[in-house]
């Protein structure tokens, strides 16, 4: 499951929950969308939930992840589920909601000192490659 937020820019006044959000002078709506996948099928969006144009993007991330998880199984979801998001929904609460669900998370955080500080205290014979099997190589870089 992925979890990720957007703006998408509308045209009109009477567009419901369109308000001027981040994109200034511009009308949004600032969905957060949960896309679920799994080996065999195409992703499908599993969850959306609207949130008011100034929002930030955390908010209400907790309970839409436990949200979206119970979705997946409903779905028929089975075995391991997995989480990602990115660094905005890098909380304790969002890490905590995916533990309660019995899944994996992923979520990608943002430089500070001591996430740099902790990364230097990895020694470079434990980090270990990452193979993507289908990914298009660069013909400059390979």
């Amino acid at each position: 499951m992925d979890i990720d937020p957007t703006h998408r820019r509308v045209y009109g006044r009477a567009k419901q929950g369109a308000e001027q959000g981040r994109l200034k002078g511009q009308r949004t709506l600032h969905p957060i969308v949960a896309t679920l996948s799994t080996q065999l099928a195409r992703p499908v969006i599993g969850a959306v939930r609207l949130r008011r144009g100034k929002a930030a993007d955390v908010r209400g991330a907790k309970s839409f992840v436990a949200q979206a998880l119970a979705v997946a199984k409903d779905a028929g979801g089975t075995g391991i589920r997995m989480v990602w998001a990115d660094s905005k929904f890098y909380t304790a609460d969002v890490a905590a909601a995916c533990h309660r669900a019995g899944a994996h998370f992923s979520l990608t955080t943002g430089m500070n000192p001591s996430i740099a500080a902790a990364i230097g205290r990895i020694a470079e014979d434990t980090w270990a490659p990452i193979r993507y099997p289908d990914a298009f190589l660069d013909p400059d870089t390979g």
